[in-house]
């Protein structure tokens, strides 16, 4: 088997840069999709990752986690991987625990299962265990996130990709039920573990929380509407999941989290966008980016 790391940066910073050297001692190829903007970031990247031989795709804007994932799975198959694993710059994966899932991996090659990815542990830093057995344990999930998963090439092609709507957010949940509509597993790893840094955190009643940015709850919001009328808008227990999550969502921010108006005002535009059928990048009407900072 063949692997690929497809890494994908938005104004990368230094540590960034040095994980690309861990993980070509590990992977046959590195492939970097760059979504900076910034011309002086772009060069610079450009210019440390030269020294580890890498591939590198950018088009100096930010095209979005689909349309990444998709052109970096496009030119792994190009270069004769059978795997591509995806990360970001919120993930750190060690060598020892890649090396679990590509072992994982070749002792069920013959396994109709489109996705393996790691144990997840947000903001907190693991090592694999120590006491691992020979016998590497797998779950079958309905889904999992996109960074520290290893796709199988074969079957991305199968199902067409990542569906280029979502821009980010939702986009890992998407592939994940494209697979299993073609009766193709997701599975996690038990013994493989991966640190992924979600951002901003808040505590409030005693309980620590996640924040997202007012842009983030624009795509979780529209991206929610789209998934669920695209997975089965008939379906009267899933349009009661739609409803419960938006809910769920609302009173999140509300009793929750900070800039609640600017947030609000993201949701109101995400509905109508939703509604016009405007998937992809937002788009900005002239007063909402005055508002929007």
């Amino acid at each position: 088997m063949k692997y690929a790391a497809g890494v994908v940066f938005y104004n990368p910073k230094e540590e960034d840069y040095k994980k690309i050297e861990i993980y070509k001692q590990i992977f046959d190829e590195i492939i970097v999709y760059d979504n900076t903007e910034d011309l002086e970031t772009i060069k610079k990247t450009k210019s440390k990752i030269m020294l580890y031989n890498v591939k590198y795709i950018g088009n100096q804007s930010n095209d979005g986690l689909s349309q990444a994932y998709n052109e970096m799975c496009k030119l792994s198959i190009d270069l004769k991987m059978d795997y591509i694993c995806l990360l970001d710059q919120d993930s750190f994966f060690e060598k020892e625990n890649i090396k679990i899932i590509m072992e994982t991996i070749e002792k069920n090659k013959n396994l109709k299962i489109g996705v393996y990815s790691p144990e997840i542990h947000y903001d907190h830093v693991v090592t694999n265990k120590e006491d691992s057995n020979d016998i590497l344990e797998i779950r079958k999930v309905d889904w999992t996130i996109s960074s520290g998963s290893f796709i199988n090439l074969s079957f991305f092609k199968i199902i067409g990709g990542f569906d280029i709507n979502y821009f980010i957010d939702r986009v890992d949940f998407d592939y994940c039920f494209s697979l299993k509509n073609k009766n193709i597993d997701t599975v996690i790893v038990s013994d493989s573990k991966m640190n992924q840094y979600l951002g901003e955190t808040k505590k409030k009643m005693g309980k620590v929380f996640f924040q997202h940015s007012p842009l983030r709850h624009y795509y979780i919001y529209r991206n929610r509407l789209y998934f669920y009328k695209k997975k089965n808008k008939k379906n009267n227990l899933e349009n009661l999941k739609l409803i419960a999550g938006i809910i769920n969502h609302l009173q999140k921010i509300i009793f929750l989290e900070d800039q609640k108006i600017k947030k609000i005002k993201l949701i109101f535009k995400a509905h109508k966008d939703y509604k016009k059928s405007r998937m992809g990048k937002i788009k900005f009407e002239f007063e909402m980016v005055k508002n929007i900072d």
